[in-house]
């Protein structure tokens, strides 16, 4: 078997469902989401998921840079615009 070190889901479901995804599949570490009607948002969940949405209709571009350290898999944000 393979291990995964780092998984990403892209959605366009909405922010409280792709939360509520990522609270429940065991493994994920980010969601690039979308569909969410009411502006950007980021957070990091009580299991260390993270969730990213743009805001509405391209009138935002959120920018993220990460750090992944696989030696224990952590995920670290160098930098967030939004």
């Amino acid at each position: 078997s393979h291990d995964v070190a780092y998984m990403l889901m892209v959605s366009h479901l909405c922010e409280s469902t792709d939360t509520r995804i990522a609270l429940n599949v065991e493994g994920i570490d980010l969601v690039l989401g979308g569909h969410t009607h009411g502006g950007e948002s980021y957070h990091t969940l009580d299991n260390g998921s993270m969730v990213d949405q743009p805001n509405i209709f391209a009138q935002g571009l959120n920018e993220l840079t990460l750090s992944f350290y696989l030696e224990d898999k952590t995920l670290a944000v160098v930098f967030y615009n939004s």
